[in-house]
C-alpha cells in the first residue's frame, strides 16, 4: 500500500468514525424526547388545535429556536455537541385552551464512555454511560427544571 493510499484509508475511517459520532449524539436526542413523554406521564403524545384540524406534540423535538418538529438526523452539531430544543406543552386541565409551552434549548456531547447532556443555564447537567438507556437522571433534571420555571411568581421588587 502507497503512502497515499494509507492517507485515504485515514481519511475513510476519520469520516465514518465522525459519521458515527453525530448520528449517536443525533439518536440520544430523539430518545430523550421521546422518552421524557412517558416520564411525564403525558396524557396522549399528541393533541390537536382548537380547531382540530392541526395536530402537535406534547414533547416536541426541535431544531434551536424553531416551533416546528424535526426529527432528530436534521439536529445541528458544532464544537462536539449536538444542539437542540424540547418544547413541552402543559395546560391547565387536559384538553383545555390555551395551552403553554415551555423551552429547554439542551446539548448533547460525549467524552469517551459517557454521553452529557446540559443545559447552558446550570439546571441540568447529567452524564450517563454510552451503554446505558439511563435517561433517567436526565428526566428527573427536567422535570425539576419544569417545577422551578412554574414556581415563578410576579412580585414587586423595589430597587
Amino acid at each position: 500500500m502507497s503512502k497515499y493510499d494509507e492517507l485515504c484509508s485515514a481519511l475513510s475511517e476519520q469520516t465514518h468514525a465522525e459519521r458515527n459520532y453525530w448520528q449517536a449524539l443525533q439518536v440520544r436526542a430523539g430518545q430523550i424526547a421521546s422518552g421524557l413523554w412517558t416520564y411525564l406521564e403525558f396524557p396522549s403524545k399528541t393533541y390537536k388545535d382548537f380547531d382540530g384540524k392541526q395536530s402537535y406534540s406534547y414533547v416536541a423535538l426541535t431544531k434551536p429556536g424553531e416551533d416546528k418538529d424535526c426529527h432528530y438526523p436534521q439536529l445541528p452539531g458544532s464544537k462536539g455537541a449536538i444542539h437542540f430544543d424540547l418544547l413541552i406543552t402543559l395546560e391547565e386541565e387536559p384538553g383545555c385552551f390555551p395551552k403553554s409551552k415551555v423551552r429547554f434549548s439542551l446539548n448533547v456531547g460525549s467524552t469517551g464512555e459517557t454521553l452529557r447532556v446540559w443545559d447552558n443555564s446550570g439546571n441540568i447537567d447529567v452524564d450517563v454511560p454510552i451503554g446505558s438507556d439511563g435517561n433517567e437522571e436526565v428526566y428527573a433534571q427536567i422535570f425539576d427544571a419544569l417545577k422551578k420555571h412554574l414556581s415563578y411568581r410576579p412580585a414587586f421588587r423595589k430597587e
